[in-house]
């Protein structure tokens, strides 16, 4: 590889992650944002129509891993987004509120691809120490109800679990 390629790779490698933390990152004196706003206003679906998001159990111990499977459906190959960005949202009783900003690695993000049939799936530890390995903590995990929410895709595509 050649200097002047090596170069701009480099820069644009930079510029996208400025892009990045320019429209979805945060800075140090930011407070909590809505995912809606943080996000460009993109709404949150419980079904795609080329994607299925399920949960793997109904019911996550406190402390214990939830995982989390992505199918592609349909009859192309779609993207989900660099890394499969997720958050983790829990319902109270004016809605949905962020538990986790997921916006660290933001320098080493590649893109991913299901391809017709294909499945991909995460797996998240729901506790507090193993959450900030993911993000920004927003809010103390507490027994009730929570969603998984898959950030890249158009609609956002989320499905519900109860911490216990």
């Amino acid at each position: 590889m050649n200097r002047r390629h090596l170069l701009g790779v480099a820069a644009s490698g930079i510029g996208a992650a400025g892009l990045y933390w320019a429209g979805f990152g945060r800075q140090s004196d930011d407070g909590p944002r809505a995912l809606s706003e943080a996000h460009g206003g993109n709404r949150v679906a419980d079904s795609h129509g080329r994607l299925e998001l399920a949960s793997a159990t109904e019911d996550v111990e406190f402390g214990e891993p939830a995982r989390f499977e992505i199918g592609n459906t349909g009859p192309s190959t779609v993207g989900v987004g660099c890394q499969v960005p997720w958050t983790i949202q829990r319902r109270e009783s004016g809605g949905w509120s962020d538990v986790l900003w997921t916006d660290s690695n933001a320098f080493a993000q590649r893109a991913t691809e299901l391809s017709p049939g294909g499945t991909t799936s995460e797996t998240v530890t729901m506790s507090r120490a193993a959450l900030d390995d993911h993000g920004i903590v927003e809010l103390s995990l507490n027994p009730g109800r929570y969603r998984f929410v898959l950030l890249g895709v158009d609609p956002f595509l989320a499905t519900d679990f109860r911490l216990v």
